[in-house]
């Protein structure tokens, strides 16, 4: 009995899911290479929204599907990401012309994103808005109270009159 398994049929990968992923924070130009920024800062642009995104790749033709419950996984904080399809998975032929990679995808979304209505009218907040907790920028989420706050006010100077100053007649060391 022989056990050699043959690979070149192609069989073993046939449903391996031939689309792209795309998180927004691969295009934000306030992210570095190390938070997972992919494209050039000159191609970015600043806290890309989910919307623009499904905006631009509806305008640019591609066939995407948009996963919400998907968490960044170098940001846990940050969830949603899109996945899109850029070949014919029969033909290999890009579904848009011009656009066969990931990194050509990353930066027509880059360069269409700046002219979207919403960016012309100012409609997208930044990490300053108060209120606006923004996924992947810590500055924007609320402090909790009670949380490393310390001591009420109130409960400085007050209390019993102990004297916690470690005066003990303990020989610190070993036994002699």
């Amino acid at each position: 009995m022989s056990s050699v398994v043959d690979i070149t049929d192609g069989g073993g990968y046939s449903n391996h899911d031939k689309r792209v992923i795309v998180w927004p924070v691969y295009i934000d130009k306030k992210k570095t290479v190390a938070e997972g920024r992919k494209i050039p800062v000159e191609a970015c642009v600043e806290y890309p929204q989910m919307a623009e995104l499904r905006d631009v790749l509806e305008h640019l033709g591609f066939e995407h599907q948009y996963e919400e419950n998907k968490a960044y996984p170098r940001d846990l904080t940050q969830y949603g990401r899109f996945r899109v399809l850029l070949k014919d998975p029969q033909t290999g032929q890009a579904k848009v012309e011009g656009i066969e990679t990931r990194r050509q995808l990353l930066i027509a979304l880059g360069a269409a994103i700046p002219s979207l209505k919403s960016r012309a009218e100012g409609k997208v907040k930044g990490p300053g808005t108060p209120g606006l907790p923004l996924p992947g920028y810590p500055e924007t989420l609320m402090p909790v109270l009670g949380v490393n706050a310390g001591p009420p006010p109130d409960a400085i100077g007050a209390g019993s009159s102990s004297s916690g100053g470690g005066s003990s007649k303990k020989k610190k060391g070993g036994a002699k």
